[in-house]
This record gives C-alpha cells, sequence and structure tokens, in this order.
C-alpha cells in the first residue's frame, strides 16, 4: 500500500513538471516522459527549454 502512494505521488509531481512544458518547446509529452524518469531532471530540462 506504501508503494502505491508513492507511485500516486510521483506521478502527479511528473504531470505538475509536464503541464509546466506544455506551452514550451519541450511540450507535455516529453516533459512528462522525462518527469517519469526523474522529477528533478525533468524540472530542469523544461525550465531550460
Amino acid at each position: 500500500m506504501e508503494r502505491l502512494f508513492f507511485f500516486v505521488i510521483a506521478v502527479a509531481l511528473a504531470f505538475g513538471v509536464g503541464y509546466l512544458g506544455r506551452n514550451r518547446k519541450i511540450g507535455f509529452g516529453w516533459a512528462f516522459g522525462i518527469s517519469l524518469i526523474n522529477v528533478v531532471i525533468g524540472l530542469i530540462v523544461v525550465l531550460c527549454s
């Protein structure tokens, strides 16, 4: 049950980063995909694009 909770939190954070990238050059899909791997790296990539 605890793993599911952390999984949902990770996907929600990745969705948030993807939402930030929706109007940028990277787009929602790439921002979301990179953020699923690592949220911090995804956020850095979105902010640099």
